[in-house]
């Protein structure tokens, strides 16, 4: 059975499962796609701009537009480390975390946890409750597979 750790948000105690490779991938996954969500699609913007621009500028405009849009790459990495900071990525990752393993099938249910006032809370007391304790050689290795 996977350890846990206890989050305690409103007097209310969390168990916070040991996050397996699995949940750490889905996360980091799920955090690209908040990031990239914000930063729009590159084809728009460069749409909007295309009609001003000599049709020369405009196509390699749309063109790189379309090479970005298709990698799906279009948040930098600093966009995506942001994410684990903001509203809906708290929101997300208290659900993942903590309250998905309890039951809940909905993401929206942390809204009720998070709010914009306290999200860095939230964010430092989940963190803190994800930390990964040290192994004993003698141990079974962790599981690898996503846990819940």
């Amino acid at each position: 059975m996977t350890q846990a750790n206890t989050l305690v948000l409103g007097g209310t105690a969390l168990a916070v499962p040991r996050p397996t490779p699995g949940d750490m991938l889905a996360v980091a996954e799920r955090m690209r796609e908040l990031a990239n969500a914000r930063c729009g699609d590159p084809v728009e913007f460069a749409a909007g701009y295309a009609q001003k621009l000599p049709a020369a500028v405009a196509a390699l405009l749309l063109n790189e537009a379309l090479k970005v849009g298709l990698s799906g790459a279009r948040a930098s990495e600093d966009a995506v480390l942001d994410e684990y900071a903001t509203l809906r990525g708290v929101r997300w990752r208290l659900w993942f975390h903590a309250l998905r393993p309890a039951g809940s099938a909905d993401p929206a249910d942390a809204d009720q946890w998070v709010t914009p006032d306290n999200r860095l809370d939230v964010a430092r007391k989940l963190d803190e409750a994800l930390r990964f304790e040290a192994l004993d050689p003698k141990d079974p290795p962790p599981p690898t597979g996503t846990s819940g």
